[in-house]
């Protein structure tokens, strides 16, 4: 069993005309087993709050069953995470394994889901979004704040535009050299 982190939420702009979408979130658990069976294997679980806790970081139920279908070797749980609008905060939960059917024994675990805060906080947007570049303009930043963003670029392997350093309020803007993979820009402080 393997765990994953993901962002809270995540603020998007697609296109000059949606931008600062708010893409709601969640989690996957992996479950597998090593070798394929004729069989279904149905897995029971356990949650167990850690910094994040269920009902209000993520939602799901304290415990639970997934399945393997047979000739199958892995299946997922999906937690719906909650957009608290919080950024720059981690928080982290578990989940563990408590029984498996047909005398399958258990290995690995527990996993940790570890929710990273969103990729922007509530007083940035995006702006200016074009084939090759996006802005991202922040209104409430502390004076001696400096950040800049970072854009997703696509091409042969996923790189980053690094956008110009600002301290306290502004606008950082960031270029790709080929295009924007899915108009994903991350607010980084530097310091």
């Amino acid at each position: 069993m393997s765990g994953e982190t993901q962002y809270q939420y995540l603020k998007v702009c697609d296109s000059s005309t949606d931008c600062n979408n708010v893409l709601s979130t969640e989690m996957g658990f992996l479950f597998q087993i090593s070798l394929l069976v004729p069989y279904s294997v149905t897995i029971n679980y356990k949650v167990t709050n850690g910094t994040a806790i269920n009902g209000v970081d993520f939602n799901t139920p304290t415990t639970g069953q997934v399945t393997i279908p047979a000739n199958t070797s892995n299946t997922s749980l999906l937690v719906p995470l909650v957009n608290e609008g919080e950024f720059g905060t981690s928080k982290t939960f578990t989940v563990t394994i408590t029984a498996v059917n047909h005398g399958l024994g258990v290995t690995g675990g527990p996993a940790t889901g570890d929710i990273l805060g969103g990729n922007v906080a509530l007083d940035c947007s995006y702006s200016n979004y074009g084939y090759r570049s996006m802005s991202l303009t922040c209104t409430a930043r502390p004076v001696n704040q400096t950040w800049h963003m970072n854009l997703l670029c696509a091409g042969f392997r996923v790189d980053i535009g690094i956008g110009n350093e600002v301290t306290g309020e502004g606008t950082s803007s960031a270029v790709c050299t080929s295009q924007i993979n899915t108009g994903e820009g991350f607010l980084e402080i530097d310091s």
